[in-house]
């Protein structure tokens, strides 16, 4: 147990309060850190399958709807709808993007990250070279705020150790390569046989399907928990 007290020193209220600290013998031990198991490959999968999905629904919404190429009409017709929905479009693009990134590069995980390594399957080789070129620029320019989006803050400091992550892609080109790549990355992992190559290839399947066609019918086994649970049961997973 951590008791706690505050100490006027002075007698009158302090400038900067003073705190004590009074701690039992055995806090050191009961705080040391601790390596959380994982989940279970099984168990896994299920958030592997919802990540590739609305990256595959965000892929396809950013070809048709958002990018610098989609049509004047279809532009026009979607944004009178729903008014920046391309920036919408792509902060979803992004962010599954970089869930994928984590999950495909062979980076030394924390114990709770879900890995491609976790279903016995090797890190694609274009994995790593896509996490440095994107992980940190999506972080800082989607996921934080902070003084590296200024774009005048990133010339300043560009020669600093952290300058080199910190630029800004051009997304409306660089997002087009991030998706093509990262489909690779799915189309390498389900082509390597195995107990679990059936699971990535029906995923991948699924995925190429959606991203070039909205009205494409999700597969029944991979769109609930409890569908994807059963499913890999009936293979023995």
């Amino acid at each position: 147990m951590i008791k706690t007290r505050s100490l006027d020193i002075s007698g009158s209220w302090p400038k900067t309060p003073t705190r004590v600290i009074a701690m039992d013998s055995c806090y050191s031990g009961c705080m040391a850190p601790t390596t959380l198991p994982k989940l279970r490959p099984h168990e896994a999968f299920v958030h592997v399958v919802y990540e590739h999905r609305w990256f595959a629904v965000a892929a396809g919404s950013w070809e048709r709807y958002a990018k610098q190429s989609s049509s004047n009409e279809d532009w026009a017709g979607v944004t009178s709808v729903v008014p920046g929905i391309g920036v919408m479009i792509r902060d979803s693009l992004l962010l599954h993007s970089r869930n994928l990134l984590e999950f495909y590069a062979a980076e030394s995980p924390k114990s709770t990250d879900i890995k491609v390594t976790d279903f016995d399957l090797p890190s694609p080789e274009a994995a790593g070279c896509l996490s440095a070129k994107f992980k940190n620029s999506i972080s800082v320019h989607l996921f934080h705020l902070t003084a590296w989006r200024d774009v005048t803050y990133r010339e300043l400091h560009s020669a600093s150790p952290q300058g080199d992550s910190r630029a800004r892609p051009q997304w409306d080109f660089e997002t087009c390569r991030l998706v093509s790549r990262l489909f690779d990355c799915l189309d390498k992992t389900a082509g390597i046989p195995g107990r679990w190559q059936t699971p990535f290839v029906r995923l991948n399947s699924a995925s190429r399907a959606l991203k070039d066609n909205p009205a494409a019918i999700w597969p029944a086994e991979l769109a609930e928990a409890a569908d994807i649970s059963e499913f890999l049961r009936s293979l023995g997973l």
